[in-house]
Formats: structure tokens, C-alpha cells, sequence
């Protein structure tokens, strides 16, 4: 039996490793032009620029594409009264991509988005310091075509999202704090718990948008024009929203 077993891992690496892939990392960074609503603060729109990098990481195969991407951001934003308004964000997102007809430039798969983002206005000492979780899954697409110019080889290529299930975490109704860690003592189990709202079409929503040009270098390596645009809706005790694109510059690396 242990022999059989053993067999049958061999067999199941080699089948794995067989299969011909490629490996890339990716880092850049560039500006961010963001816009948000949180009405747990005012009613009024806050926008305004900042940064933003990231890290990522591509494998392709014959059968399947993945891509991780792990970003930061930071802008200062302002209402027209001239209230300032600072926002960062975390994000963590995963794109999986199926090569079911190599000949179609269009590629159907799936999306995880994880994303944190906290608010802090300028000048608030009491009940300052916004926040919001989630995590979610949904139907992602890839849209790719190869170019030449100038006896250079180039990639155009547009992936977008749309999260359909999961859950998220806002702040309470007058805290930064979630509702489960506010007005009665839990445990942390039960607070956590307690804090969570579904993630569905209605109650939250999530989008994003990401076309990019490629400049396929003669090393394997590549240098990549990226924007990136992304809208975000949360209900929660108050209803927050966050609109953001950026424009970044990426380099690949092929890794052997």
C-alpha cells in the first residue's frame, strides 16, 4: 500500500512539473486620483491624490493563468469646505484565468478581492478613524491581443472584476470599532462574529477595471503601462463609498 502510494505522488509531481509554465514578479507604483463618501463622517465627497505601490506575482501554464497582486495606497483628500481628509488602503487580490481555446483572445475565470481601507479627517479628536474590511469572490474576464511596432512586440490587455459573494467589516454606528466591539462586552470569537455583514449585489458592491500595454523586452523581462480603476460600495451602519483610479508603472521579471 505504501508503495502505491508513493507511486501515485510521484506520478501526480511529475504530471504538475510536466506542464509548461512560466513564472513572473511584478513591482511598481504610481499615482492615485480617489474620490469617497463616508456617511458615518458627512455626506459631503472627499477627493484627492496620493500613491500607491504594489508587488505581484504571475504563473502561467497551459491550462491556467494566476495572478496575485499585493498593493498599498495613501492619499490626502478634501470636501469643498476645505476639510481635509487622509485615507490608506491594503489590498489583496487574486485573478484565476483558464486557456479552454488558445485561439480566443478572451478568457473567462474567477476573482478574490481583499481589500482594508481607513479614513482619518485632520483636526477630529472624538470618534475619529474610519474602517472597512472584505473579502468577496466573483466572475473575472481577460481580454489580450499582441502588436508589433517598430519591430518591438508589445501586449495589449484588459482584465476586469465584478465581487459578487462574501463578507465585510465597517465600523460601528458613532465608533471606529465594529458593532461587536462597541456596546457589549465579547469575546473576541463573538465579536468578530457579530461585526460581519454578508457581501452580496444590494447590500455591497465591488468592480474593478484594469487595462495595460506591455513592452516585451529582448531579456524576457517587460516594462508595462498600467491603470487601474476601482469602485467600491459598503452599506454597514452608514453607507461608505470609494472610487479610485491609478495610473502606475510596472516592471516584470521573469523568473527561471
Amino acid at each position: 500500500m505504501s508503495k502505491r502510494i508513493l507511486l501515485s505522488l510521484i506520478i501526480l509531481l511529475w504530471s504538475f512539473w510536466g506542464v509548461a509554465q512560466t513564472h513572473e514578479l511584478a513591482f511598481g507604483g504610481g499615482l492615485t486620483l480617489e474620490s469617497l463618501r463616508d456617511k458615518g463622517y458627512s455626506p459631503l465627497l472627499y477627493s484627492g491624490a496620493g500613491i500607491s505601490g504594489f508587488i505581484g506575482y504571475e504563473r502561467n501554464t497551459d491550462r491556467r493563468e494566476t495572478i496575485w497582486m499585493f498593493s498599498y495606497g495613501r492619499a490626502s483628500t478634501s470636501n469643498s469646505f476645505d476639510r481635509q481628509l487622509t485615507t490608506s488602503s491594503v489590498g489583496l487580490v487574486n485573478y484565476n484565468f483558464y486557456n479552454r481555446d488558445t485561439e480566443s483572445p478572451v478568457k473567462w475565470g474567477w476573482s478574490n478581492n481583499n481589500a482594508f481601507n481607513n479614513r482619518n479627517i485632520d483636526g477630529f479628536s472624538n470618534f475619529n478613524g474610519r474602517t472597512n474590511f472584505f473579502t468577496s469572490f466573483g466572475p473575472a474576464m481577460k481580454y489580450e491581443r499582441e502588436f508589433s511596432l517598430k519591430e518591438q512586440n508589445f501586449t495589449f490587455q484588459i482584465i476586469s472584476h465584478v465581487q459578487l459573494i462574501g463578507f465585510y467589516m465597517p465600523s460601528g454606528y458613532v465608533s471606529s470599532y465594529p458593532r461587536g466591539f462597541t456596546y457589549e462586552p465579547n469575546t473576541p470569537l463573538a465579536g468578530f462574529w457579530e461585526s460581519l455583514y454578508l457581501f452580496y449585489p444590494g447590500s455591497a458592491w465591488n468592480a474593478g477595471l484594469w487595462p495595460k500595454v506591455q513592452w516585451h523586452l529582448s531579456s524576457g523581462n517587460s516594462i508595462c503601462l498600467n491603470y487601474m480603476y476601482e469602485y467600491s460600495r459598503l452599506r454597514g451602519a452608514h453607507v461608505s463609498e470609494r472610487s479610485a483610479g491609478t495610473w502606475f508603472l510596472t516592471f516584470f521579471m521573469q523568473l527561471k
